[in-house]
């Protein structure tokens, strides 16, 4: 927006003319038209706000596509550690259950070996 400073005396019996500063060149000039006389340019600032708008939105649309992007990345990892975890808790399960029936087994035969001494027979 164009800044208005006070009105210069002109001619006895003429209006006055506002002395404008042109927000492009910086000039000072008295005129009521719409443009700088020095630049041409308008002495009204055109407003940036749909700029900026879209500049915003952009930067929305980039913020929860990186953090969709992360969110994935860590899903993954987090379902990639967690299978690791089920297979390894699954082999300490297979190595318990296998260590079980040797124990078994071996108890097994000790009673077996145990029944002919006291004259019981074997099913």
């Amino acid at each position: 927006m164009a800044t208005d400073l006070p009105p210069v005396p002109g001619p006895p019996g003429a209006p006055p003319q506002p002395q404008r500063v042109c927000p492009h060149c910086s000039t000072v000039s008295q005129t009521t038209a719409r443009d700088c006389p020095f630049c041409r340019r308008s002495f009204h600032r055109r407003s940036n706000t749909a700029a900026i708008v879209v500049a915003i939105a952009l930067g929305a649309v980039a913020t929860v596509g990186s953090v969709t992007a992360l969110l994935a990345a860590t899903a993954d990892e987090v379902d990639r550690e967690i299978n690791s975890e089920i297979s390894t808790i699954q082999q300490d399960i297979e190595d318990e259950v296998a260590r079980a029936q040797r124990q078994i087994e071996a108890e097994v035969r000790r009673l077996r070996e145990q029944l002919p001494a006291s004259g019981l027979s074997a099913p």
